[in-house]
């Protein structure tokens, strides 16, 4: 493989990973402003643009173990690769938050409405739940 393909594979992560953070952020909004639609949508665009970037990886992976020499250019895109990918990760990470703490209200609120029920309240041989407002780390 030439430098010029592995710059190509580089290219690539780049605009990939800025589209990932664009989608992860939209996902946040949609997140916080529980519209359930367009989280289903978001997901199903992000599990595309993640099984590319992976692609891309194991692509640029493969480039680096047949070329191994890093050239001044090379070292300056994998910066901005890095960079972008640490953005990628920070922005998922939120992401990942905002649903737990989305996912521990709803059960918070069925424990509530259902606190009979064996996977939300007290069951037979189980201390019951504490009553009162669930404390959210979100917006």
């Amino acid at each position: 493989m030439t430098a010029d393909a592995l710059l190509s594979i580089l290219e690539a992560e780049l605009d990939t990973g800025a589209a990932l953070v664009d989608t992860l952020e939209r996902q946040r909004v949609a997140l916080v402003e529980r519209d359930l639609d367009r989280i289903t949508e978001l997901t199903d665009i992000l599990a595309g643009q993640f099984g590319h970037l992976n692609t891309l990886l194991q692509m640029r992976e493969s480039a680096m173990r047949d070329e191994p020499d890093t050239d001044d250019a090379r070292a300056a895109m994998m910066r901005r690769v890095r960079r972008v990918e640490a953005c990628v990760i920070n922005q998922a990470a939120v992401n990942q938050t905002l649903l737990a703490d989305r996912l521990a209200y709803v059960a918070a609120m069925l424990g509530a409405l259902l606190p009979d029920h064996p996977a939300y309240g007290a069951a037979e041989g189980r201390v019951p739940r504490a009553s009162g407002p669930a404390v959210s780390r979100s917006a």
